[in-house]
C-alpha cells in the first residue's frame, strides 16, 4: 500500500508539472478549439443544437460543456478545470486497467507516458491535440468513455457479475453519442471481450447471454434519452438521426473523397507506408533481440553481479535516443498496427494452452480485449499512425500497451531465456525516458514561444506573437476592434474560421454555421443553400479573416464555386468596409481582416 501510494503521489507531482508548464498554452486561438466554446456558449443561453446550430458530432458533449457554462457562467477556465479533471480519471482508469493486465510497475510506466507524451502535447504548429484544451470535446470525452468501458469489461471477465455488464453498456452508450470511429471501436470490443468468454469459457454460455442482454439493453439508453430530449424541438426522424449524427454524415458525404482525410488513413500513399511500417518494426524486433543476446551473454559473466554495467548500458541507451537522435519517434507509432496484431496472437495462443483453472487466463483475456480496443482506434489511421495529431486520443491505447509489454513482458522473456532480465529492463526503461524526454522537448519548441494573451481573465488563451505567427496578433486586434466598434447585441459573422472571435466578443454570428472551409460548406448543404439561410438573417456586420494558410484543397476562401464565390460576390454588394489589418485577405497568402457592415435597409414606402 505505501508503494501504491507513492506511485499516486509521483503521478500527482508530473501532473501538476505538467499543468504549470504548460499553462493556457493547449489551445489554438485560430482553429477548432473556438467552436467547443461558442456552441455551448449560445446552447446555455438557450439555442438547441442542430436546428439553430448545425453540428456534425453527437450531442453529448456540447451539452455537457453548455451544462457546466450553464453552472458557472461562460468561462474558458470552466473548461479546463473540467478537462483536468477527465485527465485524471483517465490516468487513473489506466493504472487501475494496466495493473489487472500487468502489474504496478507497468501501470506507473503507461500512466508516466500518458502524461507526458499524450496528455499535454503540442506537436504540430496548430494547437488542440490534447486533452486539457482538444480541437474535439467529443475525441476526448469519447475517449474516456471507451476507457472506462474496456474497465468494465476487465471486471466482467474477472468477476462474472452483472453489473459490470449494465456499466459497459452504459459507457458503451455514451460513446455512441461522441465520435464515430470511438464508437466503433468500443463496439467490436464489446463484441470480443463477450466472444472470448464464451468461446474460451471462461463464463458459461447462459450467463454470457445473459450478460450480452444486459450490455445491450444498457447500451441503448443514452441514444433513447438523447433521442427523447431532442424531439422536443425536432422531429423524431431527425432527433434519432442527430443522436448518430457522425455515423449519418460519414455515410451521406464519405470522407475519403477529401485529400486530408486520404492523408490522415495513409491512403494517400499505402505503398510507402506499409514498407516503413515494416521497416521499423524490423528494427525494434533487431534491438529487442541485441539487448537480449547482450544480456545473456553478459549474465554469465561474474562482474555482472555489481550493477554498474546495468547502470552504464542503460544511460549508454538513454543517451543514444536523445543525443544522437538514433531513434524516429516522429514516425514511432508506425510500428503499434503490427505490435498489436502480434500480442493478440500470442496472447490468443496462451490462452488456448492455459489450464481452465488458472487465474491467469482473465489476464490474457484482457490484454486481448485492450489489444482489440487500440486495434480499434486507430482504424480511422491504420496505414500512417502517429503519436501526435489525431494520434493524442487514437494512438495512445496502443502506445501504452506497447510500453508496458517493454517494461514487463519482453524483459520476463530475456529471464526465461538467461539468468537475468535486468539489462534488458534497463535498456527499456531508458529508451522510454528517452522517448518522453523527446516529446517533452518537441512541445517545449511551441510552448516557450506562445507568449501572447488573447482574451482577458477566465477567457485568455496565450498564443505565438506576431514574429512567431501573424495569426494570434491578427486575433487579438480584430477582437478589439468587434468590441469597440459594434453593439453587444449586433450579429457578428466571422468567415471562413475564427469563431472564437465570437465567443470571446460574445457575439451571436447570426447563423447556424461555424466554418466555410469548402467541406463544412459541403456537409451543410452547398453554397447556394449556406447563402440562402445568410440572406434571410443578414448578420449586422462580417468579419474576413485570413490566417495566410490555404484549405484542405489549397485554395483560398471566394476564390471558387462552393467555396465561398457566391457569398464574396452577396458581401461586396450587400456589406461596405469599416475596417482592415494586414493585407487583403484571400489575395496574396498573406494574414489579413477586414470588417464589414450591412447597408442601412430601404425605408418601404
Amino acid at each position: 500500500m505505501p508503494r501504491l501510494w507513492a506511485h499516486f503521489g509521483s503521478l500527482a507531482l508530473v501532473f501538476t508539472g505538467l499543468a504549470v508548464w504548460s499553462w493556457r498554452k493547449w489551445a489554438d486561438v485560430f482553429i477548432d478549439y473556438g467552436m467547443d466554446l461558442y456552441i455551448p456558449w449560445q446552447l446555455a443561453e438557450g439555442r438547441s443544437l442542430y436546428s439553430d446550430i448545425s453540428w456534425l458530432h453527437g450531442p453529448l458533449s456540447q451539452y455537457f460543456n453548455a451544462l457546466l457554462f450553464k453552472l458557472t457562467g461562460p468561462s474558458i477556465t470552466t473548461l479546463i478545470v473540467a478537462d483536468l479533471a477527465i485527465t485524471a480519471l483517465l490516468t487513473l482508469l489506466l493504472h487501475q486497467i494496466f495493473t489487472i493486465l500487468f502489474d504496478r510497475r507497468a501501470a506507473f510506466a503507461v500512466c508516466i507516458v500518458f502524461l507526458t507524451v499524450f496528455a499535454f502535447s503540442q506537436y504540430t504548429r496548430m494547437g488542440s491535440f490534447n486533452y486539457i484544451a482538444p480541437y474535439r470535446h467529443e475525441q476526448t470525452h469519447g475517449t474516456v468513455l471507451a476507457v472506462a468501458m474496456v474497465y468494465c469489461l476487465l471486471r466482467l471477465v474477472q468477476q462474472q457479475q452483472m453489473l459490470w455488464a449494465c456499466l459497459a453498456g452504459l459507457c458503451l452508450g455514451l460513446v455512441t453519442l461522441t465520435k464515430m470511429e470511438i464508437m466503433l471501436a468500443a463496439g467490436v470490443t464489446c463484441v470480443t471481450a463477450l466472444m472470448i468468454t464464451a468461446v474460451f469459457k471462461i463464463d458459461s454460455f447462459r450467463n454470457t447471454l445473459r450478460n450480452f442482454a444486459v450490455l445491450s439493453g444498457a447500451a441503448i439508453v443514452p441514444p433513447a434519452v438523447s433521442t427523447l430530449m431532442m424531439s422536443t424541438w425536432l422531429s423524431w426522424t431527425l432527433a434519432f438521426q442527430k443522436t448518430f449524427a457522425n455515423i449519418s454524415l460519414t455515410w451521406q458525404y464519405p470522407v475519403l473523397d477529401e485529400g486530408f482525410y486520404r492523408y490522415v488513413t495513409g491512403l494517400d500513399a499505402p505503398r510507402e507506408h506499409i514498407i516503413r511500417m515494416a521497416e521499423l518494426s524490423a528494427a525494434f524486433v533487431l534491438l529487442m533481440t541485441i539487448a537480449i543476446a547482450l544480456q545473456a551473454w553478459i549474465s554469465r559473466k561474474q562482474w555482472f553481479e555489481s550493477p554498474l554495467p546495468v547502470v552504464v548500458l542503460g544511460l549508454a541507451a538513454f543517451s543514444a535516443a536523445v543525443l544522437l537522435r538514433t531513434i524516429p519517434w516522429d514516425e514511432i507509432g508506425l510500428l503499434l498496427p503490427g505490435a498489436m496484431a502480434v500480442i493478440i496472437l500470442i496472447a490468443a495462443r496462451a490462452l488456448i494452452r492455459e489450464r481452465k483453472d488458472s487465474p491467469r487466463r482473465n489476464q490474457l483475456a484482457g490484454l486481448i480485449i485492450w489489444s482489440v480496443f487500440s486495434l480499434g482506434m486507430m482504424s480511422k489511421t491504420m496505414l500512417n499512425v502517429r503519436l501526435y495529431h489525431y494520434g493524442f486520443t487514437l494512438a495512445m491505447p496502443a502506445a501504452v500497451l506497447l510500453v508496458a509489454v517493454c517494461v514487463t513482458s519482453i524483459p520476463n522473456l530475456a529471464g526465461h531465456w538467461a539468468r537475468s532480465q535486468s539489462l534488458v529492463r534497463a535498456v527499456m526503461i531508458a529508451l522510454i525516458a528517452a522517448g518522453c524526454v523527446f516529446h517533452l522537448n518537441w512541445s517545449n519548441g511551441f510552448y516557450r514561444s506562445k507568449t501572447l494573451a488573447v482574451g482577458a481573465g477566465g477567457d485568455e488563451i496565450l498564443t505565438y506573437p506576431y514574429s512567431v505567427e501573424p495569426a494570434g496578433e491578427l486575433m487579438r486586434r480584430t477582437m478589439e476592434e468587434i468590441e469597440r466598434s459594434t453593439p453587444p447585441d449586433a450579429t457578428v459573422l466571422v468567415m471562413p474560421q475564427g469563431i472564437t472571435l465570437n465567443y470571446l466578443t460574445r457575439r451571436f454570428n447570426g447563423t447556424p454555421y461555424w466554418s466555410f472551409h469548402p467541406f463544412d460548406i459541403k456537409i451543410s448543404g452547398g453554397e447556394r443553400q449556406m447563402l440562402g439561410v445568410m440572406q434571410s438573417h443578414p448578420p449586422d456586420y462580417v468579419v474576413l479573416i485570413d490566417n495566410g494558410v490555404p484549405d484542405f484543397e489549397g485554395g483560398f476562401f471566394g476564390g471558387a464555386p462552393e467555396s465561398g464565390k457566391m457569398m464574396m460576390e452577396w458581401l461586396s454588394q450587400s456589406y461596405y468596409q469599416t475596417w482592415a489589418v494586414g493585407t487583403a485577405p484571400f489575395v496574396n497568402g498573406r494574414p489579413g481582416a477586414l470588417m464589414l457592415k450591412r447597408f442601412p435597409q430601404p425605408i418601404p414606402n
